[in-house]
């Protein structure tokens, strides 16, 4: 890979995150047990290269949040934004590691430009 191509999760995450948004998905949950979503009911997984793992997707959706991507025995949750032209993603993750497999439980909240002040959705406790 060189300095210009992103990882296969990192351009997971953000096409999961813009067809959340796309499909009005709101919550959404990955599990290392199951495939990965690849059609949000807008547009199909289109990745440069083959389906990321999804204990990598996982990762780094822990790293965004916040978080350490290592195993958590006991739920752990973060946050995190991300702001494009028209929005911000306000994006509060939940983390749970078994013995069976990692689970990741995604609910997204949309913050417009307009509406940014009256709706107050951020990761700010």
């Amino acid at each position: 890979m060189n300095a210009n191509e992103q990882s296969p999760a990192v351009a997971y995450v953000e096409w999961l995150l813009s067809q959340m948004t796309a499909s009005s998905r709101m919550t959404l949950v990955i599990e290392t047990r199951r495939t990965l979503p690849v059609n949000l009911g807008t547009s199909a997984y289109a990745g440069t290269s083959a389906l990321p793992d999804a204990e990598h997707v996982i990762n780094r959706l822990k790293i965004l949040s916040g978080l350490s991507p290592v195993r958590y025995s006991q739920k752990k949750e973060g946050c995190f934004e991300r702001k494009n032209v028209t929005c911000t993603w306000v994006v509060q993750t939940s983390f749970l590691d078994e013995a069976l497999g990692s689970m990741c439980q995604i609910q997204l909240k949309i913050r417009r430009s307009s509406n940014a002040i009256a709706e107050r959705t951020s990761c700010d406790k």
